[in-house]
C-alpha cells in the first residue's frame, strides 16, 4: 500500500515521528476535553444521590463533591478524579469500621454544656485511674466505663452526674454511688452512597464522548 502525505516533510522519518507525536497530543487533549465536559454530568448525578440518600440540607455539603481532570504530563493519558472535600464522606461511600472507640456520655450533643473534649477526657480517665476509681463492666457488645461519686473525684464527675440525673430522673447522686462516664464499642458504617456505582455506570457514555472528540480531531 502506498501512502501519500500532503506535506513533503512528513515523507522524512523525523517528520513522520513528529506527526505522530503531534497527533497523539491532539488525541490526549481531546480526551481531556471529553472528561471535563462529561465530568460535570457525572458530578451532578453524584450530588443528586447524596442529597436523596443523606437528606442533605446544606448546599456546602453537596458542593463539596467535585471532580478534577489530571493532565500534568502531556504524553500521558488524563485521569478523571471524583472526590469530596469533606473527609468523612468516604465512610458513607465505601463503608468501614473505626474499630473500638471510647465514647464519653456527658459530651453528647444536647445533653450538657461542652466539656473536656477528647484530650480532656483522656486526662480525666487517667486521673480516675490514678485514684483507683475507674471501673469497666462488660455488657454484651459494649463495655461500660464508670466511677464512684467520691469526695476526691466529685468535681471531675460533675458533667457526668448532670447527664445521669437527666437520664434517670434522679434528684441527686449520693456519695460513692456509681456514675457512668462512657462506654467502649465497635463503630461500623454501612455503605450508603452510590458514588462509585454512578461513575462506573457512566463510563460507557464517557467512552462515547471521547470517541466523539477523536472524530473531531481526525476530521480537522
Amino acid at each position: 500500500m502506498d501512502l501519500k502525505f500532503e506535506f513533503g516533510e512528513l515523507l522524512k522519518a523525523e517528520g513522520l515521528r513528529k506527526y505522530r507525536r503531534d497527533f497523539q497530543a491532539q488525541l490526549l487533549l481531546a480526551t481531556r476535553r471529553a472528561m471535563q465536559e462529561f465530568g460535570k454530568e457525572i458530578r451532578d448525578k453524584i450530588r443528586t444521590d447524596v442529597s436523596n440518600t443523606l437528606k442533605v440540607r446544606r448546599q456546602a455539603i453537596l458542593k463539596s463533591f467535585v471532580y478534577k481532570v489530571y493532565f500534568r504530563k502531556t504524553n500521558k493519558i488524563p485521569a478523571l478524579h471524583f472526590y469530596s472535600g469533606i473527609k468523612w464522606m468516604g465512610v458513607h461511600a465505601k463503608g468501614g469500621s473505626a474499630g473500638k472507640v471510647v465514647i464519653p456520655l456527658a459530651f453528647r450533643k444536647g445533653t450538657v454544656k461542652e466539656g473536656l473534649g477528647t484530650i480532656g477526657f483522656r486526662k480525666l480517665l487517667a486521673q480516675l485511674a490514678s485514684n483507683k476509681n475507674l471501673f469497666f463492666e462488660k455488657k454484651g457488645s459494649i463495655t461500660i466505663i464508670w466511677a464512684r461519686n467520691t469526695r476526691e473525684d466529685r468535681r471531675l464527675l460533675v458533667n457526668f452526674r448532670m447527664y445521669q440525673r437527666k437520664q434517670t430522673g434522679q434528684k441527686s447522686i449520693k456519695k460513692n454511688e456509681r456514675v457512668n462516664i462512657g462506654f467502649i464499642t465497635s463503630v461500623k458504617w454501612t455503605k450508603k452512597l452510590n458514588m462509585y456505582d454512578i461513575v462506573q455506570l457512566n463510563m460507557p457514555k464517557l467512552s462515547k464522548e471521547i470517541e466523539k472528540q477523536f472524530k473531531i480531531v481526525k476530521n480537522k
